[in-house]
């Protein structure tokens, strides 16, 4: 019996995961061992992209769910200014 582990975590959650298992991690040395599995949750479910309790709830915040190149970053970066701009050297 396959399962479909569709990715249903977005970028930026995913990449916020991360960080909050590295402060449980850290936090778990000082005060208490139990938070290193809150730690390992996160890190799993933000590494592997897949959250069964966003399954169970139908939540999805992969904005590219469905697409077959779900990993791709896409950087929009600002357009360059031609010569005529308001932005080229003024005259003094």
């Amino acid at each position: 019996m396959a399962r479909n582990f569709q990715v249903n975590i977005g970028l930026n959650e995913r990449c916020g995961r991360i960080l909050v298992s590295i402060g449980f991690f850290v936090f778990s040395l000082t005060y208490s061992e139990w938070l290193l599995i809150p730690a390992l949750l996160f890190i799993v479910t933000g590494i592997v992209g897949w959250s069964p309790i966003y399954q169970l709830f139908g939540v999805n915040t992969n904005k590219k769910s469905g697409s077959a190149k779900e990993k791709d970053l896409h950087l929009n970066f600002p357009k360059k200014h031609s010569k005529n701009s308001k932005f080229s050297s003024r005259k003094r």
